[in-house]
């Protein structure tokens, strides 16, 4: 596993690292991502799994584990026809819904509980719907050419 992110840092112009100014030292979070090739596998497109820990009374340990769907939605049968296969993962579609709906729950006032709007939250949850709404063109665009679900283009 290579790490990507950890909490209280921005990655610098090539990539690294680097503590937010005022965050103080203490990291909370690493996040892992499987590499892309793996040893006597074959290539896949993006990393599938994504192993988050968190530091806890002085040490490391495992939270939890993200796992996105891996290969096509549909499968070619020797017989020439296709058949639906079930989700074996999330997508990134699902994870931005997550979010969408956490950072909507901070803004606006939900089950009595008081919002915590700030600029910075409504910025972030446009561009996190905006990516949503990308994502939706895109499996459109795919279903309206007839890929969608295979690894076609």
């Amino acid at each position: 596993m290579r790490e990507i992110f950890y909490h209280k840092s921005a990655a610098d112009e090539n990539g690294n690292q680097q503590p937010l100014p005022g965050a103080g030292p203490q990291v909370l979070y690493r996040v892992y991502a499987e590499p892309h090739d793996l040893p006597g596998q074959p290539r896949f497109d993006a990393p599938r799994l994504f192993d988050v820990y968190r530091r806890a009374h002085g040490a490391w340990e495992p939270l939890t584990r993200l796992g996105f769907q891996r290969g096509p939605y549909k499968e070619q049968l020797p017989n020439g026809d296709t058949r639906e296969l079930p989700p074996n993962g999330l997508t990134n579609e699902v994870l931005l819904a997550v979010l969408i709906d956490r950072m909507e729950n901070y803004q606006w006032p939900h089950k009595g509980v008081p919002p915590l709007p700030c600029p910075q939250n409504d910025e972030a949850l446009g561009h996190l719907k905006a990516a949503l709404a990308a994502l939706h063109a895109r499996t459109a665009d795919r279903v309206a050419r007839g890929v969608e679900g295979g690894k076609q283009p």
